[in-house]
């Protein structure tokens, strides 16, 4: 029971890390004229090493993969369907997507790759 407190202790601290890191690459994007959204994260994982954020954004149908250690987004995976949940593989060679739709999906993404490799169809909201 202590160690899921301490998890959820360390989910809040990288989502308010996660909320001030995008606060400031907004701020400066806005100078340089680019744009950038971070659009609904409803779900994020790290992985083992603590070094990689994922964030799954429902609304964007996307995720992004976040670089702790760079402070920056090194990835983006796009997804067929607003994303609910995610839980990567104890490898950590794939990541399973929840969508949260009626006909709901996993989409399964490589993570060599950075792109989906599969989609199982998982009934009203997996």
């Amino acid at each position: 029971m202590k160690k899921c407190r301490y998890i959820k202790m360390i989910n809040i601290i990288i989502c308010i890390c996660f909320f001030f890191s995008c606060a400031n690459v907004t701020d400066r994007m806005k100078s340089s004229k680019e744009s950038i959204e971070y659009l609904s994260p409803v779900s994020l994982i790290t992985d083992k090493n603590c070094t990689t954020v994922y964030i799954a954004e429902a609304t964007a149908h996307k995720v992004s993969v976040f670089d702790i250690s760079a402070n920056r987004v090194k990835e983006v995976i796009s997804l067929k369907k607003n994303p609910s949940g995610l839980v990567l593989s104890p490898d950590e060679s794939r990541l399973y997507v929840t969508s949260g739709s009626s006909d709901g999906i996993i989409e399964i993404i490589d993570m060599n790759k950075n792109k989906v490799i599969e989609t199982i169809s998982a009934g009203h909201t997996p």
